[in-house]
């Protein structure tokens, strides 16, 4: 499982959709009723994780997950109005089952792992995910997720000491 980078919501790779096709699910937090299902043909998914920065993309922000199942990557983008949209996918790259999936800071790469040892590398073309959005682009409550426990600390910091001993 993996968070999106606001937190806002939990990304499940285990579930079923009608048909009995496996999905990986997104909770909202707060709310046990998946809110989106990544249905992925095929095997049920290993893996999924998050990217760590929020995009834009037709003017929305999106989140972007990579799920992983035995044999396939999926790159999703999940608009804020909940619209799924599938970006990129993968299959045939490992001779062994996939693992795990991470991505780079940026989003701009993803590793993907095997039971064989073997890692693939796939990278995007500037802009073919969406435009990563800087925190001073995201509304303040988006924000205030996003920084967490290091912002905290450093308010904390600041108020205890003052801003030069928290710099």
């Amino acid at each position: 499982p993996a968070w999106t980078p606001d937190g806002g919501a939990l990304i499940m790779p285990a579930g079923m959709v009608a048909g009995g096709v496996s999905a990986t699910w997104l909770l909202r937090r707060g709310d046990a009723t998946p809110a989106v299902a990544l249905p992925v043909a095929g095997k049920p998914p290993v893996a999924a994780r998050c990217a760590p920065v929020i995009v834009e993309r037709q003017g929305k922000r999106c989140a972007l997950v990579a799920v992983a199942t035995v044999d396939t990557l999926v790159v999703y983008a999940i608009h804020e109005d909940g619209e799924v949209e599938s970006l990129a996918a993968l299959a045939g790259a490992h001779l062994s089952a996939l693992t795990d999936v991470a991505w780079a800071a940026d989003a701009g790469m993803l590793a993907v792992s095997s039971h064989d040892g073997y890692i693939t590398l796939v990278a995007f073309e500037e802009g073919e995910l969406g435009r990563p959005m800087a925190a001073r682009e995201l509304p303040r409550h988006v924000q205030a997720r996003m920084c967490g426990f290091a912002c905290r600390v450093r308010a904390r910091l600041t108020r205890a000491c003052g801003t030069a001993a928290a710099a």
